[in-house]
């Protein structure tokens, strides 16, 4: 045994000191150091108070202070004093928890009671004892999870792992080994730097729950102690058959992160994606020093056994420091899920659940927090990466801090490469700004994707773009989804058709639900029924996790419309909701000035055939087809006939640049009707390019024309037999550039059998009638001229917009006039 001296000192007033206070400042010394000195704990200054036994006597101790003396006669006895008693302190970590980073050690403390009357505490430190009485020379140590917790011969515990439920500490006494003491403690690991950490501080990580029970698991990341955290992608992984995380709104953000944050379930249903960014240019306002929560994950239990919740860092960053492609371990933890009927305390359960629990920790392979992790590593062309904004050749949170970064100023673009350049505008709105940001973190977070490849032509129309996911691969078709809204107004009155995709009205154009071309590959077309010039499209992106299921975060649309319920709320179920992502054209082939194959005439036999090496057999030929095409002329012209197909007469050569005398004198009158039979345009709009109104102001039927200067110009189609004069509308107001051309009047050429003509086929004479109004669905007609051959094409004009129904006679006979044609029901300004 040791002993520790005190002194008291009086002073002559009769006022007194004492204790550690000033014992402190006492002088002490022996009569014979060979029985002992004060070389022992605690000292002051030089100035020891405890006193090392070294053998059995007497002798006197000496104290001095100031010069005045005081002696105190010891004896140190040579008999053997036995151990009677052991207790192991609540000094263990916190709240019986050993936590900590891996390694951290705890020291044991124990209360040693002896069979003389005197008790001490026994430590490897911080005990009064520590300097001189070592713990191994009285007590033996040992805990039953040497994997999870150890300890040394001096009762120092060294953390090394968690543990889902209590360890048991053991001591006992060495002298005649008849006491002992077992203390219950946890094993709890906090993450080192970098790292990720899931569940409770103190107590288990994960605690036992009973199947079908919903419960919360919260989620930390550890900060540098010199860096916040300015950046975190992480994983939290999982068995599907034993756990389930409902849907997105099961996570969420918590009180250690207040900037951008996204959270991901079933994306593969065995996992959960975490992310966040902190931009900020002064990093230290982020607040996201030591240990941050950062979300929360709510779990089902959906079967019994012993469950396994792991993980992986993608990417942590600080400021200079990153953390990237490593597995968690403060965060791998298991824990029981029991049957609400098991009987816990029975002791058959207890032993099965821990036979269980160790056969699979025997085989967990995570010691430390450096288990590398290649799981997301994927080889792409850097060139072509998507997202990549930092040019490392992956898209991850890193490139979505480094936007928030380049719009705060902090980077120059002249450091990037071109790919990292494009990558920027992550949505393509030709601008990096914060939107883009929100973009490629729900890119990184599985949610929204790329948009690449997009394409148009005018005539036909078509339409193409690929959709691609964070790592620039094809979006499969089972997790993505994409529809087109085109505002399409006159091929939407004139009910355009299209080939591939399937259209549908919309209040702001046409809604297309394109066709699936190859997969992450999109597509629509057809063929335009009338020029449209720079036509507002919405393109609508949607993605699913793997159950099917999608939500209001996993819906995108490049930019706006009405359809889209976020887009409605700020703009109102209006027109102003409808944000373009392109301008696509949609055109009609113009007519060639002359046909680009041969007419073929229903009842002739007429082809005309060419070649660089004609020989008499083909002149022959056509010789003979020629003569049969004079036979077959005039006997149809004795007999009435349908025309072909019309499709057999449209011209497919493009015309000369739109003018007045390239459509009416340098087109038209090239159509010689006495060399062959007339030929159907569909809705040309070539008025929208004349340039001078009234050019058919004294024009007839089928015959010249005249300009308002008098000039005549030849004939559409020869001399006509009957025809009227028509009052046409001013041409400048049918620019695409004013509102009224939206409900403009179009010229259209037509065959007759688009009249409900009644023609009697036993009457030849039935042919040169009057004509009778037409009745289609895109408007009563205004004025129609009789053709110079049957069936051949009329010239007519169409306000398309007028009407949806069909014209009787008699509205029709209200609205012309023999002498003067005139619109009407219209004011002179929309005519």
């Amino acid at each position: 045994q040791r002993f520790e001296m005190s002194a008291v000192g009086y002073l002559t007033d009769g006022t007194w000191k004492g204790g550690v206070s000033f014992s402190r400042w006492v002088n002490f010394s022996s009569s014979d150091d060979m029985l002992g000195t004060f070389t022992s704990q605690p000292c002051h200054l030089g100035l020891c108070r405890g006193f090392a036994t070294t053998g059995p006597g007497s002798l006197i101790v000496y104290g001095s202070f100031a010069g005045v003396p005081a002696d105190l006669p010891i004896t140190i006895l040579g008999d053997r004093v036995n151990i009677s008693s052991l207790e192991i302190l609540d000094s263990i970590g916190e709240f019986d928890t050993l936590h900590g980073i891996v390694n951290t050690t705890d020291n044991i403390e124990v209360r040693v009671g002896f069979t003389d009357g005197t008790s001490f505490i026994v430590s490897d430190f911080g005990a009064e004892t520590s300097d001189w009485l070592r713990p191994s020379s009285l007590l033996t140590f040992q805990t039953n999870q040497k994997n999870a917790v150890s300890v040394n011969d001096e009762g120092i515990l060294t953390l090394l792992n968690n543990y889902y439920t209590t360890i048991e500490v053991n001591v006992k006494e060495n002298c005649a080994n008849r006491y002992s003491d077992v203390k219950a403690i946890y094993a709890n690991l906090d993450p080192e730097e970098h790292d990720v950490d899931l569940g409770y501080l103190f107590g288990p990580s994960l605690r036992q729950q009973t199947i079908g029970d919903y419960f919360d698991v919260e989620v930390r990341i550890q900060a540098s102690e010199t860096e916040p955290l300015t950046a975190f992608q992480v994983k939290v992984i999982f068995d599907y058959d034993e756990l389930r995380v409902d849907s997105d709104d099961y996570c969420g953000r918590l009180y250690g992160w207040g900037w951008n944050f996204e959270c991901t379930s079933n994306d593969p249903e065995y996992e959960l994606l975490m992310v966040g960014t902190c931009g900020l240019v002064n990093t230290s306002e982020c607040g996201t020093f030591d240990n941050n929560v950062i979300g929360f994950i709510t779990f089902q239990a959906v079967r019994t056994g012993f469950i396994h919740l792991s993980g992986e860092v993608i990417k942590n960053m600080g400021v200079d420091t990153v953390t990237s492609n490593v597995k968690l371990f403060s965060g791998d933890a298991y824990f029981f899920v029991v049957d609400v009927d098991d009987d816990d305390d029975s002791l058959s359960t207890e032993s099965e659940m821990r036979s269980e629990a160790e056969e699979v920790l025997s085989q967990s392979s995570v010691s430390s927090f450096n288990s590398t992790s290649t799981t997301n590593v994927v080889e792409v062309d850097c060139d072509t990466m998507q997202g990549d904004t930092n040019g490392d050749c992956v898209c991850d949170v890193a490139d979505v801090r480094n936007i928030q970064y380049y719009i705060s100023g902090l980077v120059n673009m002249s450091s990037l490469s071109s790919q990292a350049i494009y990558s920027m505008d992550a949505n393509l709105d030709g601008r990096v700004d914060s939107a883009d940001v929100h973009f490629l973190l729900r890119i990184v977070a599985y949610k929204y994707r790329f948009l690449a490849d997009y394409s148009t032509t005018s005539n036909p129309f078509t339409l193409q773009i690929s959709m691609l996911t964070w790592q620039s691969l094809p979006s499969h078709h089972n997790q993505s989804n994409l529809w087109l809204e085109l505002a399409l107004v006159d091929n939407k009155d004139l009910d355009m058709v299209f080939d591939y995709g399937n259209a549908t009205s919309s209040p702001d154009g046409v809604f297309i639900i394109p066709e699936r071309l190859d997969i992450g590959v999109f597509g629509a077309g057809g063929l335009p029924l009338t020029n449209e010039y720079h036509v507002p499209l919405v393109v609508i992106v949607e993605t699913y996790n793997v159950f099917g299921d999608s939500s209001d975060s996993r819906l995108c649309p490049f930019y706006c419309t009405r359809r889209i319920e976020m887009c409605r709320n700020a703009f109102g179920d209006s027109a102003d909701a409808f944000f373009p992502f392109n301008y696509p054209n949609l055109t009609i082939p113009e007519p060639t000035s002359s046909p680009t194959q041969s007419p073929n005439w229903q009842g002739a036999n007429l082809q005309a055939t060419r070649s660089a090496s004609a020989n008499i057999f083909t002149i022959m030929a056509i010789a003979a087809a020629m003569i049969a095409a004079l036979i077959a002329r005039y006997f149809y012209q004795k007999q009435p006939h349908r025309p072909a197909p019309f499709s057999q007469y449209v011209p497919t050569e493009a015309p000369p640049e739109p003018s007045i005398d390239g459509y009416v004198a340098g087109v038209f009158k090239k159509w010689n009707p006495n060399a062959m039979p007339p030929v159907l345009l569909q809705s040309t709009e070539f008025v929208q390019d004349l340039q001078e109104p009234g050019i058919f102001e004294k024009g007839k039927g089928g015959g010249e024309g005249r300009r308002a200067n008098g000039e005549v110009l030849p004939g559409l189609l020869g001399e006509a037999s009957q025809g009227d004069t028509a009052a046409m509308p001013d041409f400048q107001a049918l620019k695409q550039d004013i509102p009224e051309a939206n409900n403009k009047p179009t010229l259209r050429i037509d065959r007759s059998d688009s009249m409900d003509s009644l023609l009697d086929e036993d009457n030849p004479a039935s042919f040169s009638a009057p004509p009778i109004p037409a009745k289609r669905d895109h408007g009563g007609t205004i004025s129609q001229m009789p053709p110079r051959f049957p069936g051949g094409p009329q010239l007519r004009l169409e306000k398309p917009q007028l009407s949806d129904e069909d014209t009787d006679d008699s509205e029709d006979e209200d609205s012309f006039n023999d002498d003067n044609t005139t619109i009407s029901g219209l004011s002179a300004g929309s005519q």
